[in-house]
């Protein structure tokens, strides 16, 4: 489906830009700190509410290259309705994680972006999130539209739009990334009501399961 697609282009790009990163950091091992991070992401739950998650596969080997510590991908699918979410959640260096621009993947794919990302607050119980969000468009050999929201953060409680979030979280020992992908019908994006109704009920998980034990 289109959706693993572009998590494999966004993999793809991560690796582009892990590589530069590699004789300058850890990347033959991973760190203790995001090590313990990415065994957090094995605590995310696969049922949320009303929604059922099921695995995406993304090579191994582009991962490791692209110096992705731990990563959960799964297609969330909303049992009344049948809607379905990708959700990517991946974690590492925050020199590796915030390098690349999720734009350039999807021109790998063949999709431009139709409009401008826009921060777009999200405010679940856990507490208030900023998300970018913008939808790419391809049209041939027939118009396609996907939804894309993507945000930062260094404890899975408290998610930003950051404009440059290799400076912002630098002196961070890690960092989470969090993509949510769904098809839509048209480049206005206008049928994201079930990504927002998913975050509502994902983010809360996410606040209580990734945060560290020992701030």
């Amino acid at each position: 489906m289109k959706e693993v697609l572009l998590i494999a282009g966004a993999a793809a790009v991560l690796t582009a830009t892990g590589i530069a990163h590699g004789l300058r950091t850890d990347r033959w091992g991973v760190a203790r700190e995001v090590a313990a991070a990415a065994r957090r992401l094995e605590a995310v739950p696969t049922r949320v509410g009303d929604w059922e998650g099921q695995a995406v596969a993304i090579e191994q080997r582009q991962l490791d290259v692209a110096q992705v510590g731990g990563h959960v991908a799964r297609r969330y699918t909303h049992g009344p309705t049948g809607r379905s979410v990708v959700v990517l959640i991946v974690v590492g260096r925050p020199g590796a994680i915030g390098a690349h621009s999720p734009d350039v993947c999807f021109r790998g794919a063949g999709f431009q972006f139709a409009n401008e990302p826009t921060a777009r607050a999200v405010k679940p119980a856990s507490g208030e999130c900023a998300f970018w969000q913008t939808v790419a468009a391809r049209g041939e050999p027939r118009p396609e539209y996907l939804s894309l929201w993507w945000a930062w953060s260094v404890d899975g409680a408290s998610w930003e739009a950051s404009r440059n979030p290799r400076v912002q979280f630098l002196r961070s020992a890690y960092l989470y990334k969090l993509y949510l992908i769904r098809p839509v019908g048209d480049p206005k994006g206008s049928d994201d009501a079930p990504t927002v109704a998913l975050m509502e009920e994902l983010l809360p998980k996410l606040a209580q399961t990734l945060p560290s034990p020992n701030p």
